[in-house]
């Protein structure tokens, strides 16, 4: 089980956890405007990307 860890620290959030995928493509998967849709949100949502 993956377990998440938030802090806060004056006013920044630091949101941590351990993923079983390589660095590179975790990296991806929150800049990349292709693939930040497939995860973000509920599993019904519609998510708009533009660029």
């Amino acid at each position: 089980m993956n377990q998440t860890t938030v802090t806060v620290e004056g006013r920044n959030l630091i949101i941590s956890r351990t993923f079983q995928a390589p660095r590179e493509l975790v990296f991806q998967a929150w800049t990349d405007p292709h693939h930040l849709p497939q995860w973000w949100g509920p599993p019904m949502a519609i998510i708009t990307v533009l660029e």
